[in-house]
């Protein structure tokens, strides 16, 4: 047996023998990715794509993403170029305390190679009153949101941290958040609603609309900020979306709850056909018990009358042979 042969007998019998030891991947979700990539292409989507996909997520008559919550928020931004702000979210899994799924969302006006691009939003003209594209990328486990970030983001700093305490708001009204954000300033706004609004925007209205959260911060100062000038900082639009929440919440959840009832009336309607044909068996089986219990009465009311002519025959054949008996005795 070649090395190259050893090896590979010597890893099929490691992989077997720890194999019972070793924790299954926690199941996968369309929106949010807990399990490491399969294709080298990252999903992105917008972000209203991203809360309508949400919203009409249904499996087992149950949404998910209610029930993976928000671990933390880090705001981050670009130490070079047009010095890019974005978000990077932490969901945790709903069945596993350990599993997290990261997802980046951020502002731009067109793709972006990365942060020092020369094309990028604050230093591109023409991107003045151009539609803002409000997306999010799906990074799949930490350990390769990591390797995403570094390549798109190079040189990139956490400025702050924001950690949810349990309660802790779900995937699903972060995504309802990020929408309401990006329908306050659909365009993008060169000196206002650009990628510094977008990432303060969302940060400050999560952090008024779920408060039961902790904030830490190594360079709160440096947010919207270029090259040390104040840029994009306004509270007017994340007041807007802490006052618009609510009724928008309640129409997510009747979304969701139409999609449920959708999704539950084919079952209901197999259940209706199962208790119809359970009700027709049970009265079948009423119908054949009777009809065994008649059946039952006429093999009685049968094996009596035979046994009632087998008398008379009987009574008849005694009467005979004395009758027989007596005529011999005569002659």
């Amino acid at each position: 047996m070649s090395l190259k042969q050893g090896r590979s007998f010597t890893s099929r019998w490691l992989a077997t023998l720890f194999r019972p030891f070793m924790s299954e991947p926690p199941p996968d979700l369309i929106c949010l990715r807990f399990q490491l990539p399969q294709s080298i292409i990252t999903p992105t989507m917008s972000v209203r794509e991203w809360s309508s996909w949400m919203a009409k997520s249904v499996e087992d008559l149950e949404n998910r993403y209610q029930s993976c919550p928000l671990n933390r928020i880090e705001y981050c931004k670009c130490a070079e170029g047009a010095e890019h702000e974005f978000l990077v979210f932490y969901f945790r899994h709903w069945s596993s305390s350990s599993a997290e799924a990261v997802v980046c969302a951020d502002r731009t006006v067109h793709p972006r190679q990365n942060c020092s691009s020369a094309q990028s939003e604050l230093l591109s003209p023409s991107s003045f009153e151009t539609n803002a594209l409000d997306h999010v990328y799906l990074l799949g486990p930490p350990r390769n949101a990591a390797s995403f970030l570094n390549d798109r983001f190079p040189r990139y700093n956490t400025l702050c941290t924001l950690r949810f305490l349990d309660p802790a708001p779900s995937a699903l009204q972060i995504s309802v958040v990020l929408s309401l954000v990006h329908r306050q300033a659909p365009s993008y706004h060169l000196y206002g609603e650009q990628c510094y609004w977008f990432s303060h925007t969302s940060w400050m209205s999560l952090a008024k609309i779920f408060p039961n959260n902790q904030e830490l911060c190594n360079n709160h100062n440096a947010r919207c900020r270029y090259r040390g000038i104040a840029v994009g900082l306004s509270d007017q639009g994340f007041k807007a979306v802490v006052a618009a929440y609510e009724l928008e919440w309640q129409n997510t959840l009747d979304i969701l709850q139409g999609e449920i009832l959708r999704r539950a009336a084919p079952i209901r309607r197999l259940e209706e056909e199962t208790e119809r044909l359970r009700a027709q068996e049970v009265e079948n089986a009423h119908i054949r018990e009777a009809m065994e219990v008649e059946n039952a009465q006429l093999r009685e009311a049968m094996m009596q009358r035979e046994h009632q002519a087998q008398a008379e025959i009987e009574e008849l054949r005694a009467k005979l042979h004395t009758a027989l008996a007596c005529r011999t005795a005569d002659i």
